[in-house]
């Protein structure tokens, strides 16, 4: 733009500025850890498998895991928003051991609550990490 009109300095250092700032963003960013005992869980699966065979195993393991339906997650973000509507009127931020919000989740339209897909996928996502266990904890 600036070397057509005669100013190719002005050209670099317009240039310049966004490089400079991409390449101050890796100082910015904090990486995302997470630290979690899981020597309890083990000893319950070790007592839970003990003596099974291979092929026992796998199907104890299969019957100890929970997985959750997206429809009946659903019902269940729909029941807690019609349960307490003030407290799921505003935003819900995730945020990490520093203290710091990873990720903002805004509120649903209760009244249209299919209008965002998106958005609900990620109130059911919450809900699943809010409710997800291993049996036999």
């Amino acid at each position: 733009m600036y070397r057509n009109n005669g100013k190719p300095a002005k050209a670099e250092e317009v240039h310049r500025k966004p490089v400079d700032v991409q390449n101050e963003i890796p100082k910015l960013m904090i990486p995302i850890s997470a630290k979690v005992d899981v020597k309890d869980l083990c000893k319950t699966i070790d007592l839970n498998l003990e003596g099974l065979s291979v092929k026992e195993s796998i199907v104890r393991l299969t019957q100890m895991i929970i997985l959750y339906k997206k429809d009946e997650m659903k019902e269940k973000v729909i029941d807690d928003y019609k349960k307490n509507p003030f407290i799921h009127s505003i935003r819900h931020n995730i945020i990490n051991a520093s203290g710091q919000t990873v990720v903002t989740i805004p509120p649903l339209d209760i009244t249209n609550i299919d209008s965002d897909e998106g958005l609900l996928d990620q109130h059911i996502n919450q809900k699943i990490v809010e409710e997800g266990k291993i049996a036999g904890d």
